[in-house]
């Protein structure tokens, strides 16, 4: 899927290939590469929301327990939704970027191309199903849908389940729509991954802070609850405070509220929680009484330190390993805004070789990144992707694992530079990728190191 945004800040004109599993914005400071994960992040979140237009669900006939799948057709709705999404922008950019009406003339569009899609769907339809709560009359139903394969062609199985004999005619429409809403629910999962995280560059701040927040909040709540006068004054002032930051920001405020909820869920990909935390954090990852993230330090595990004692790599790395402990999918979307931030170069390395761990797991990873080693280090990654003695014996002696190698076809790279308002498509290929401003950079420090070394001290 190909992503597109016009008028856009410093963006002139930027175009992302979304179906690529590694997705790397380089380049200097000040020409746009956050605000563009900000878009393509709101875009995915509200596309994987599945709420396609009712008006065009009436024209379904799905009253019976089961019917066709026609492909096409929902594919077409899928489309028509994000183009719905496009047109509706406007009004929407305010809130997601916390700003004015600085960006009135931005436009956004996206293409789906319907053979690859349709060539996904038949890979991955067989064994899909989707489970949600339908609240009818005061009655919850269970309500699950299964895409099964029959003699050649796909059928739409929607089955509905409560503890005693219900009348399937007597059903309102309400059923309906939650089915259609579920099925589509299941394509975009299955072109575009379960849901979409975004980890900004204020993480860091955000596990300190959270809290604080939140009490501030309530307390506004309070105060306009008890008082009888200027409530719509003082609820301007909450909404204000409410949206004063990016919405990638406020929804991590969320998560680190409600960390002691989500840490009683579990997820398959714990184990590599437990990788991150072994290999970089050098401790463990956990939620104290107060619901607020600790940190177990691997030389005295008994001790919980709060937030603000622990270092900076924790500040900045712990709530992926929450993520990856709790909340992650099979095929998410991971985003993460600098993520060498507070890593010293070696950890850098090892963080690049854990995207690789993220992508062979299944995993979407899109990352915005000033850092040389990390390059690097997937530069690595790519060259040793090669089937060889040679690459055998190079994987052997530096300690690459295989979940670590990255294919170059799964990746794809963006340069921005400032009086370039259009992001350029960084070629990458056997040897991997090259990013010229950072490259330019150690270039021109080498050559004035090496110039002032040799005619002070020569």
């Amino acid at each position: 899927m190909r992503f597109s945004v016009s008028q856009f800040g410093p963006i002139e004109h930027a175009e992302v290939n979304l179906s690529k599993q590694l997705i790397l914005f380089c380049g200097q400071n000040n020409t746009g590469k956050t605000y563009l994960m900000y878009l393509v992040y709101f875009f995915l979140v509200n596309l994987k929301n599945g709420r396609y237009g009712y008006n065009e669900f009436k024209k379904l006939n799905l009253e019976n327990k089961s019917s066709d799948f026609d492909f096409e057709y929902h594919f077409n709705l899928l489309t028509k939704f994000g183009k719905n999404i496009m047109s509706n922008i406007h009004d929407e950019l305010p809130v997601l970027l916390a700003c004015g009406n600085e960006f009135e003339k931005t436009k956004i569009d996206f293409y789906l191309d319907s053979h690859d899609a349709k060539n996904v769907f038949k890979a991955k339809a067989y064994e899909q199903s989707e489970k949600l709560n339908l609240l009818i009359d005061k009655s919850t139903y269970t309500l699950s849908i299964k895409l099964e394969k029959n003699k050649g062609s796909h059928e739409l199985k929607a089955e509905l389940y409560k503890a005693d004999n219900y009348n399937w005619d007597a059903m309102p429409s309400s059923y309906n729509y939650v089915t259609y809403v579920a099925v589509n629910r299941m394509l975009v999962k299955m072109l575009l991954g379960s849901k979409t995280i975004l980890f900004p560059a204020e993480r860091s701040a955000i596990n300190i802070f959270s809290k604080e927040l939140s009490l501030t909040k309530n307390q506004l709540f309070s105060q306009i609850l008890n008082s009888s006068d200027n409530q719509d004054e003082e609820l301007n002032l909450l909404r204000n405070r409410v949206n004063r930051y990016p919405k990638p920001i406020r929804d991590s405020l969320k998560i680190a509220e409600d960390l002691a909820v989500l840490q009683k869920q579990s997820s398959p990909f714990a184990y590599l929680a437990d990788e991150l935390e072994s290999s970089i954090l050098g401790g463990q990852v956990k939620i104290g009484e107060a619901g607020d993230l600790r940190f177990a330090p691997k030389e005295a595990p008994e001790e919980l330190l709060e937030t603000h004692m622990s270092s900076s790599l924790v500040k900045s790395l712990s709530p992926i390993a929450f993520y990856l402990r709790h909340q992650a999918e099979e095929g998410d979307c991971i985003m993460i805004d600098e993520p060498e931030l507070n890593l010293h170069p070696d950890n850098q390395r090892k963080i690049a070789r854990f995207f690789g761990t993220l992508i062979n797991a299944g995993f979407r990873v899109m990352i915005s990144t000033h850092s040389d080693y990390i390059v690097r280090e997937l530069n690595n990654l790519i060259m040793l992707s090669k089937d060889s003695e040679k690459v055998a014996v190079l994987r052997e002696r530096y300690g690459y694992k295989p979940e670590h190698i990255i294919q170059p076809e799964k990746i794809a790279a963006y340069l921005f530079r400032q009086g370039h308002p259009r992001p350029e498509n960084i070629m990458i290929d056997e040897t991997g990728l090259s990013v010229s401003t950072i490259d330019e950079t150690i270039s021109e420090l080498n050559e004035s190191s090496q110039d002032i070394y040799f005619t002070l001290f020569d």
